[in-house]
């Protein structure tokens, strides 16, 4: 981290790889509250 990485390394690192994985864990929880809200509790969601 201190030293400064070489343009190659920067293409290969692969940090945002395991973030991805948690995009998909976030609409998955929005589906789940979607059914639980009653149809009067749409306002916001539009």
């Amino acid at each position: 981290m201190g030293y400064p990485p070489p343009a190659t390394g920067s293409h290969r690192q692969p940090p945002a790889v395991p973030a991805v994985p948690v995009v998909p864990a976030v609409p998955g929880l929005e589906d789940e509250e979607a059914p639980r809200s009653p149809p009067g509790y749409a306002g916001p969601f539009s």
